[in-house]
């Protein structure tokens, strides 16, 4: 770790990443946690050891993660359809609800163009969001295309949470953090 320092550098300076925080640990034991360069420009404010990043798509590495632990604990197949699992689960015809799989959603290829719009800034519940699936319509035929859906995931989380019985963020603190 003599040179990361001036590696880390080089990668902030040839990116143009304003900063960055990074942790390497391995077997219980920290080698390194520090940060690099600056969390705001304009006011010359340094990235420190407190400062929050948002995580964003690193959340979909979880979900992925945590439907696999359910999976070795016997709660649930990735590959059998959702149906088999939560009776009430619909979109928005009798094939796509009778035939999708969690692994379908997870690999972003139900069909379901992305409908951001949906999700973004919302009040409405994972719940709410779940049941909403119904009356989106798809663009593709299930497993014909990929296409990216941040709600395919958010999904597969609240599909976690009937499963297990757990909230996302509870399970995913509990059995993966």
């Amino acid at each position: 770790l003599t040179e990361i320092d001036s590696f880390i550098q080089t990668i902030l300076n040839d990116w143009k990443i304003p900063g960055m925080a990074i942790g390497i640990i391995k077997d219980d034991s920290i080698y390194l946690s520090k940060g690099y360069g600056y969390r705001n420009l304009e006011q010359k404010l340094l990235v420190t050891l407190q400062t929050i990043f948002p995580i964003a798509s690193v959340t979909k590495t979880f979900t992925g993660i945590d439907l696999c632990l359910l999976e070795q604990e016997g709660n649930i197949n990735l590959q059998n359809p959702i149906r088999s699992y939560v009776h009430d689960f619909a979109l928005y015809n009798d094939q796509l609800t009778n035939e999708t799989t969690v692994t379908d959603l997870l690999s972003h290829r139900t069909g379901l163009p992305s409908h951001d719009a949906l999700w973004w800034s919302t009040d409405k519940t994972r719940e709410q969001l779940f049941k909403s699936l119904r009356y989106l319509q798809p663009n593709k035929q299930l497993r014909e295309a990929w296409q990216y859906s941040n709600l395919s995931y958010m999904a597969s989380g609240y599909i976690l949470q009937l499963v297990s019985g757990q909230s996302w963020e509870s399970y995913t603190q509990e059995k993966l953090l």
